[in-house]
């Protein structure tokens, strides 16, 4: 009983600690939520993962925590301000040969 309850307490910790979250590669920004468009195209632009359209990184979209377009444009934004922020150091989409437009 006193594991269960362990894990439901540690469980319960991680979730609400985890407002937006973004990661490239191994780089992770605990409080980063996708930008630009609709959050799709800011996540492919910087991970070019199938994560970013298949729902995965969803929760991660600014718009669906409440930051439009109007307050941030940016790839990657801060869910606290709603400013634009530098995304995560780690290897993105446009390193190499196959920058998509």
């Amino acid at each position: 009983m006193i594991v269960g309850n362990s894990i439901t307490i540690v469980l319960a910790a991680l979730t609400t600690s985890a407002y937006a979250i973004c990661h490239i590669g191994t780089s992770i920004d605990m409080n980063c939520c996708w930008g630009g468009a609709a959050g799709e195209d800011a996540c492919f632009r910087q991970q070019k993962s199938i994560n970013c359209g298949n729902g995965i990184e969803q929760a991660n979209f600014c718009k669906n925590i409440g930051i439009d377009r109007t307050r941030c444009d940016a790839d990657c934004c801060d869910p606290r301000t709603g400013w634009g922020k530098p995304c995560p150091k780690g290897k993105n989409a446009c390193d190499g040969t196959n920058c998509p437009n």
